[in-house]
């Protein structure tokens, strides 16, 4: 568990410094040092540090070593083929698994911090290293284990701030489609689109609005789960990959557990924006994500693994954390005492959702980390 606590401290500590340097180069070289070294712990890692090294990982970059890339692509039925050409890539270039494990976190980290960047150029009190910490603590052991989606998860996070928040939305949705060749549940990128067009042309304007919808967001999502067999179904015969997301056993316990601590950090997320005074901000809509993958969420209910279809909702998080966080006047001195006291109780909420989750629970077989 140190080693992941200590590069998660040395990555935030560079990336914190980044945001305090005037000088672009110098900023741009500390953010890479700070990326490299998560993923040289990714990098690092043994076999079965993360499961889907074991599923599929050293098995993909054994074959890799001995056939091409079109093959690796057939091997795995043609599934993810934009993963596939990568993971090749750095097999047979560089004839060592740690180059394919390191270079899909380093791609993961990067587009994730490139999200967070975009807010930071525009308002200086959005911190990256917050948004980071989220990442990290929360969502960097997922990175470990389902390396794909993580990946497609990163790409769609770029699409949020890039296309979708300012209205770009046939730019989202190609390239939604487009990282579907990374991860087949980027389709969910179109729900999310889907759901950011309705918001914006009937529910943004009033504060009321902004209620019903997500009154209204919550009904659908309780009819979704309710639905939820049938309408995989639907898609998985399109789709067969979602065949993987249905079965007929119930996992009560973990859900609950897992999700009770998703939800701890959600509740935290608004505890902040009411204490700062956060009113209104041009995250409106990704708070309400927050709120919608709770219920989604809760599929996990049905098949083990479909807690992950609402990780496109809850990677929002990782924008929304800093969000809550801006735009604190610095010279009212009650409001920053307050902030530096919600910055200490957020690494204490992280801490204690990496320890339950990645420590006591084994979440992702990461703890205890063997290297290679």
């Amino acid at each position: 568990m140190l080693i992941y606590i200590m590069a998660f401290a040395a990555a935030l500590f560079l990336i914190k410094t980044a945001e305090n340097s005037k000088n672009r180069f110098t900023r741009r070289a500390l953010c890479i040092a700070a990326i490299a070294i998560p993923s040289w712990v990714a990098g690092c890692r043994a076999e079965g540090i993360g499961y889907d090294t074991k599923l599929y990982g050293v098995v993909a970059y054994e074959y890799s070593l001995q056939h091409s890339a079109i093959e690796l692509i057939l091997e795995y039925s043609g599934d993810s083929p934009a993963f596939w050409v990568l993971w090749h890539f750095f097999s047979s270039v560089f004839k060592d698994i740690f180059a394919p494990q390191f270079a899909v976190e380093f791609i993961i980290e990067f587009c994730v911090l490139n999200a967070l960047k975009k807010t930071w150029e525009e308002d200086e009190t959005f911190h990256m290293w917050i948004g980071m910490a989220v990442y990290y603590f929360v969502f960097y052991s997922y990175s470990l284990n389902i390396m794909r989606q993580s990946l497609a998860l990163a790409i769609i996070l770029v699409g949020y701030q890039t296309y979708m928040r300012k209205g770009r939305h046939i730019k989202f949705a190609l390239l939604s489609v487009c990282t579907m060749a990374v991860h087949t549940t980027a389709i969910y990128g179109l729900v999310v689109l889907a759901i950011d067009i309705v918001y914006e042309k009937y529910f943004s304007e009033t504060l009321v609005k902004q209620y019903l919808f997500l009154i209204f967001g919550l009904f659908v999502s309780g009819l979704f789960l309710l639905s939820y067999r049938s309408i995989l179904s639907r898609i998985a015969s399109i789709y067969p990959r979602f065949l993987h997301y249905l079965s007929t056993s119930i996992h009560f316990q973990s859900t609950m557990s897992a999700l009770s601590m998703f939800v701890i950090i959600v509740l935290f997320i608004f505890a902040v924006r009411l204490i700062l005074l956060r009113n209104c901000s041009e995250m409106n809509f990704y708070y309400d994500l927050l709120i919608f993958g709770i219920p989604l969420f809760m599929i996990n209910l049905y098949s083990n693994d479909a807690y992950r279809l609402s990780f496109y909702f809850f990677y929002a998080m990782i924008l929304v954390m800093p969000d809550a966080f801006s735009n604190v006047v610095e010279f009212d001195e009650i409001q920053a005492s307050n902030a530096s006291i919600l910055r200490i109780a957020l690494i204490f909420i992280l801490l204690l959702f990496w320890y339950m989750m990645f420590d006591r629970w084994g979440t992702n077989d990461i703890i205890p980390y063997k290297f290679r």
